[in-house]
Parts: structure tokens; sequence; C-alpha cells
């Protein structure tokens, strides 16, 4: 019998994995410190440099867009900040916040719109802001 190679993205493997340098919320990873590291060849201080750079944009800048263009179901203005936003995390291993942004980001793009799904994912992504700025802020990563 032939042995296949394990599937390097296969995620559920990763996230059943411990690793001190993850921190999982619910099963699914808040902040990835490993792949973060193998990303930037292992610079650490860059790696918290951009992690402070995204931590500030959340809240300057993602938050207030959200708070504003979400309840006057702004679409144009939601678009532009989640695709915004987006490409910041893609460049992190931030499995909660990217799904989340992305679960958003599918709600606002649908159509007709489903409000009912822009609040289960909106809330959603608030929650996931909320925890990476909490993780961030003590450091544990």
């Amino acid at each position: 019998m032939a042995v296949l190679p394990q599937d390097p993205f296969n995620r559920d493997a990763a996230t059943q994995k411990k690793s001190h340098t993850a921190v999982k919320v619910e099963e699914e990873l808040v902040i990835d410190w490993e792949d973060c590291l193998r990303r930037f060849s292992g610079d650490e201080e860059t790696v918290r440099m951009l992690l402070s750079m995204l931590s500030e944009d959340l809240l300057i800048n993602t938050m207030p867009v959200l708070e504003k263009s979400y309840p006057a179901r702004d679409i144009k203005a939601l678009r532009a900040e989640l695709h915004r936003s987006i490409g910041g995390v893609c460049s992190f291993s931030l499995p909660r916040l990217h799904r989340t942004l992305k679960e958003f980001q599918t709600a606002v793009k649908a159509e007709p719109s489903d409000f009912d799904e822009w609040e289960r994912a909106y809330d959603s992504l608030k929650s996931a802001i909320v925890e990476f700025q909490e993780i961030y802020k003590n450091g544990n990563y």
C-alpha cells in the first residue's frame, strides 16, 4: 500500500495539534505565531511591528468604518473597507480574523442582500476583532 504525503494545507489537522505558539478560541486559531514567523522568514521583530500596525489599523480605521457603514447598509463603503482589511490580514496567519472578514464580505456582496446574514457575519467579525485585540495586547501569542 502506498503512503501518501500529508497535506500541508490540512487545517483540521493543524488546529488539532497542540502548540504553545498558537492561540485558539473555540478550536480556531486566532494568531498562528509559528506560521506568522515562517511567512516573514523568522523575523520576530518585523512580525511584532506589523501586528502592532494591524492592531492599530483595526481600531482606528476598520472598526469606525464598519460601525458607521453597517447600520447605514452602505454596501460601497463596506465592500471597500472589507477588501482593504482582508488585504492587510492575509499577510499574516490569523485564521479566525481572516475567515470572519471573508464571511462578512461574502454577505455584503450577496444579491439580494440577506440582512439576517449580514448581522450574523458582522457580529462574528466584531467578536474576532475583539479576540485578536485582547490576545495581541496581552502578548499571548
